[in-house]
């Protein structure tokens, strides 16, 4: 599957993984694909991944026989880019009951919303949305 905007892709094949009770789901390789990997890894949303000569293997998490990802949405698109600043970061954590994290590029990498508000006190483009 060809596709300009790796993100959606990524986010649609983990999607359907999750939804089908799959363990693993596999993806085009890029390098801010493997740095959304990385963070994923490191907040707990995904057992691991393994790099591939064109793929990335992600090796879903489950809890009890269910998915500790609800769902992965995309903000921003190549035509749409959404930035954030921390004063959305925070109204949108008070204004909704939402259980999960966004991941936010930043002039210090890619973070999560938690990270952005705690420790970073910035704010960036909003990449994707995880439902937990």
């Amino acid at each position: 599957m060809s596709s300009n905007h790796f993100v959606s892709e990524m986010a649609s094949t983990i999607n359907v993984a999750l939804r089908s009770n799959f363990m693993t789901a596999v993806v085009s390789r890029s390098n801010f694909l493997i740095e959304i990997a990385n963070v994923l890894y490191l907040n707990g949303f995904i057992r691991g991944f393994t790099l591939r000569a064109n793929t990335i293997l992600f090796f879903l998490k489950h809890k009890n026989s269910k998915a500790v990802i609800s769902s992965l949405k995309v903000i921003s698109t190549p035509g749409r880019r959404v930035y954030w600043g921390l004063s959305s970061l925070s109204k949108c954590y008070n204004a909704k009951a939402f259980a999960g994290l966004y991941i936010i590029s930043t002039p210090s990498g890619l973070l999560t919303s938690n990270e952005c508000l705690l420790f970073n006190r910035n704010g960036g483009e909003v990449i994707l949305k995880i439902e937990i």
